[in-house]
């Protein structure tokens, strides 16, 4: 029986632990050749594991050099506003951004890219034309004279801007993309029960006790990486520009009354 992925190489980005070890898991399961970028040593077996920082544009593209096409990409990595507006946007936007531009000149027609948003970015529209100026202009050199003029907007953090972001970058690629037939879609988790919310990762995050659980628990990373594979694989052939909330129905809950955004309204 052939698998989903057979034969198709494959990049994972934040490989070495919660959804992109899994997404990484997964697919080594199901057929492919994966290789996982982090800035961390390990990750899944049979993952061919190397090391680069996605925020850092020359080092994903020696960590992928020596691969002369790639069928399908899964970003993964990213970081929490715990870590301060211009790194937050440097992984989660211009890091993501950089490495598809990198895996795009490898993607043979018929590809994928498969994103990580959040419920986070829930109020993208309202930012529409800022963010697409800041994907449009903003590069690792402005970045940093960009946020010292917007403090307002990435205040009390700026993880929510940073979601918008890929939001906004789906939607764009897979408009861009479509003549090829490269679907681009992105997954949109609430809590997620991984590394990443455990201190000191989110310097104490005062939200996550008090954030709605529609299930009565945390979505596992294995979860979200079952609704990204399927996404970035043949059985999902008509979905592209797809943002699919992986949250329990938290946002459906939000957007009829049920329940009080938890992560604010901007």
């Amino acid at each position: 029986m052939v698998t989903p992925y057979e034969g198709s190489v494959v990049v994972v980005t934040g490989a070495a632990s919660g959804i992109g070890r899994a997404v990484a898991a997964r697919l080594v399961e199901c057929g492919a050749h994966v290789v996982g970028l982090d800035r961390r040593e390990g990750t899944a077996a049979g993952v061919d594991a190397r090391v680069a920082d996605v925020g850092e544009c020359s080092q994903v593209a020696a960590a992928l050099a020596d691969l002369p096409v790639v069928h399908r990409l899964f970003n993964c990595a990213g970081v929490t506003g715990a870590t301060g507006p211009e790194t937050t946007l440097r992984v989660n936007v211009l890091g993501l951004r950089a490495v598809t531009d990198l895996v795009l000149e490898r993607m043979p027609d018929d590809g994928s890219v498969t994103n990580v948003a959040s419920v986070g970015g829930w109020r993208w529209e309202r930012n529409f034309d800022l963010v697409r100026s800041f994907l449009a202009d903003v590069g690792p050199d402005s970045l940093a004279d960009w946020c010292r003029h917007h403090t307002e907007l990435l205040t009390p953090s700026a993880y929510p801007f940073s979601k918008q972001c890929v939001i906004v970058e789906t939607l764009l690629r897979a408009a861009e993309l479509a003549p090829r037939r490269i679907r681009v879609n992105a997954v949109c988790p609430g809590l997620v029960d991984t590394p990443m919310l455990e201190p000191p990762a989110v310097n104490g995050p005062s939200f996550v006790p008090d954030f709605p659980l529609p299930f009565g628990r945390m979505t596992s990373a294995e979860e979200q990486a079952a609704a990204m594979t399927y996404l970035g694989g043949p059985d999902a052939g008509a979905l592209s520009g797809a943002v699919v909330p992986t949250d329990q129905g938290l946002l459906a809950a939000v957007r009829v009354g049920a329940l009080t955004p938890p992560f604010g309204d901007a």
